[in-house]
């Protein structure tokens, strides 16, 4: 399997892409499966069972949005969805590949996608294939038949989302719809036509010399997370997370 040990080999990687499609990077620092967190088994098929009255719960709050606006904010929030995240910028995913010091005994990887034919959100619903989930008012004012996808379409949600969220923005940030939750991403159905997806290794050993590297070329943690606050303590906080946290206690002891 090929392996990641610096830059330059990252570049090489981004370089020999097909100049048709777009790239889109994910680093892990552990190969953990590549699977959306609503199908992790953190999560419970209770809450698996209430995906759509999230999003209708949402819709409620967001009347304006499409369904994949509603579901990129349900991600930022922590709610499990099939959406998983990607980057069209590579040292993006290098940091997350080794920037974790609690993984450095583990090799970590870094996920190389490409795509021609990236969703708008007006096209396509993020849902089960076999679904139809009706008719839906879009921003433009028209209306259209929400469809599911055939296939792990894209979500350029640093571009199209009109919610602007700092670190989606400032991490290139876009996402892929699950339309299998019993497989991994890697094993989804893809378009051969227009898609391929290919696996990096980091190996541990490579680990501090990255960080090393991306520090020099300013991909750091107060530039990719720009709406987290330093409180004094030596640790970030997101304030937008930690508002929404102390929201929904309140009302829950309420």
């Amino acid at each position: 399997m090929n392996e990641i040990r610096n830059l330059s080999e990252l570049y090489r990687i981004f370089e020999k892409g097909n100049n048709k499609r777009i790239s889109y990077f994910r680093g892990q620092a552990s190969d953990w499966p590549l699977l959306p967190s609503i199908a992790r088994p953190t999560v419970t098929d209770e809450e698996r069972l209430r995906e759509k009255e999230y999003y209708r719960r949402l819709a409620a709050f967001l009347p304006s949005s499409n369904d994949w606006e509603i579901a990129t904010i349900a991600q930022h929030y922590k709610i499990p969805t099939r959406l998983i995240d990607w980057s069209e910028n590579p040292l993006v995913a290098a940091y997350f590949a080794v920037s974790d010091r609690e993984f450095d005994h583990d090799d970590g990887v870094i996920w190389f996608f490409e795509d021609r034919t990236g969703v708008a959100g007006n096209r396509a619903s993020i849902h089960d294939s076999d679904e139809v989930w009706g008719n839906r008012h879009y921003p433009d004012g028209k209306e259209r038949r929400v469809r599911g996808l055939n296939y792990p379409r894209p979500y350029r949600a640093w571009k199209d989302l009109q919610y602007k969220i700092p670190r989606t923005i400032a991490q290139r940030g876009s996402l892929t719809s699950q339309p299998d939750l019993y497989k991994t991403f890697d094993l989804q159905v893809t378009d051969d036509k227009t898609q391929s997806c290919e696996k990096f290794i980091v190996p541990k050993s490579a680990k501090h010399h990255l960080r090393r590297q991306l520090e020099v070329s300013g991909i750091t943690t107060e530039r990719l997370f720009p709406d987290y606050l330093e409180t004094g303590t030596g640790n970030p906080m997101d304030l937008i997370g930690d508002c929404m946290r102390i929201r929904c206690e309140i009302f829950n002891a309420s």
